[in-house]
């Protein structure tokens, strides 16, 4: 899941063709797997991106470093062909200096961004998929049958999430549905409150 996204497929590339320039790469990637926050690693989970942290991490710093060697080579190229007074060379500099800043905060952030920007877009799936949840629980008062029951016929986004879930649980992610739901729930609850507590009520229902 997440496999098209741009800026997975620039993490994993980076690694193939930079990786080995590392000196250490087993401590590199142990120091950037201690580095990340418990945030973080929830992002990424959420998203589904199939990256390490420190693939991640080297994308950041190449990326940054990319940026500043074309605008350096750019600021070269301008000042060998024109003149500038020193009001414009130092707005030049400065630019130079901030763009690789942003750029590195960007692409560090950006699977805690767009996690964010992912759980935004879902909020508003959340009453169909309860509103299925719910309608299969009242015909067969299973957790897991409703669960992949509202994953196969909503085409919301958040229905994806679902069927992520029920991948992981497939894959002994997780010991039952029950714990993979209140994961899911936990998870959610940092963004809508009355998602978790409803996951909470109807797992209880069944309790």
């Amino acid at each position: 899941m997440g496999e098209s996204n741009w800026y997975v497929k620039a993490c994993k590339g980076t690694a193939r063709k930079w990786g080995d320039a590392i000196p250490d790469p087993d401590a590199f990637s142990r120091k950037c797997e201690k580095s990340v926050s418990p945030e973080y690693r929830d992002a990424l989970r959420f998203t589904g991106f199939d990256l390490e942290s420190f693939e991640t991490v080297l994308f950041s710093y190449f990326g940054t470093l990319a940026v500043f060697l074309i605008l350096f080579g750019v600021d070269l190229f301008l000042l060998f062909t024109r003149s500038f007074n020193s009001r414009t060379l130092s707005l030049m500099g400065l630019l130079t200096i901030f763009i690789p800043f942003c750029v590195l905060y960007y692409l560090s952030e950006y699977v805690k961004i767009h996690a964010k920007l992912m759980k935004i877009a879902s909020l508003g799936d959340i009453p169909e998929v309860l509103s299925y949840i719910v309608m299969s629980m009242k015909l067969v008062p299973n957790v897991e049958h409703a669960v992949l029951f509202a994953a196969r016929n909503s085409e919301r986004p958040l229905a994806k999430d679902l069927k992520k879930l029920i991948w992981d649980l497939n894959l002994r992610t997780y010991s039952s549905m029950d714990e993979a739901l209140l994961s899911f729930a936990d998870l959610w609850g940092r963004n809508s409150e009355y998602f978790k507590r409803s996951l909470h009520l109807i797992k209880s229902s069944t309790a």
